[in-house]
């Protein structure tokens, strides 16, 4: 089994050590592999609306984006072989970061295999967005989108959306919000291990 954590803020930020709290509990649960990617260190390019990727997909093609040079064939194939997926993002003013915006752009070009093996092989996701104030509400829809699209329709057992923790590394001081985390991380491990 294997877990695969997308962090999509600063490294060792906020979103990434609420992240971490969460795939520590859900792999002593599980057992499973655990992986972070760093969304900010590849090169995710911006789609470029030619809809390539939709007349592939609705005329009999591979229904690939038509962007070859940068990392996202590689995040897919490593999305693609994991058993559950964590996103952590921090929220700025309203949204995900545009990281993660991109990368939902991005997912419809991933292609019928990916679609065809991720609905055969139906994964585990759950979310987890953190801001610095209190503007957090367009956040969740965005990352359930985010989710279910890179997995292409896996069960969201999970999702935590804070507010009020603008400062660097301050969520290790709030118990409450680790252990919410915690209990996300548990969600994922018990639910892995239901589908054993």
């Amino acid at each position: 089994m294997r877990i695969v954590g997308l962090s999509c803020g600063r490294k060792n930020g906020n979103n990434e050590l609420l992240l971490k709290r969460a795939m520590t509990e859900a792999g002593r649960l599980s057992g499973a592999e655990l992986e972070i990617i760093r969304l900010q260190e590849l090169t995710i390019r911006d789609c470029v609306g030619c809809e390539t990727c939709m007349r592939g997909l609705t005329t009999g093609g591979d229904g690939l984006c038509v962007i070859r040079d940068d990392d996202m064939g590689w995040l897919a194939d490593t999305i693609k072989e994991a058993d559950a997926l964590i996103l952590a993002t921090p929220i700025y003013d309203l949204i995900p970061t545009g990281t993660v915006v991109t990368l939902l752009n991005r997912v419809l070009g991933i292609g019928k295999e990916y679609q065809a093996y991720c609905r055969a092989h139906p994964k585990v996701g759950a979310a987890i967005a953190l801001g610095g104030s209190d503007w957090i509400n367009l956040a969740e829809p965005l990352m359930d989108l985010t989710v279910r699209n890179l997995s292409k329709g896996c069960t969201i057992v999970d999702k935590m959306v804070v507010g009020h923790n603008p400062a660097p590394s301050m969520v290790v001081l709030d118990d409450d919000v680790m252990e919410r985390a915690a209990r996300l991380g548990r969600s994922v491990g018990s639910a892995l291990l239901e589908r054993e």
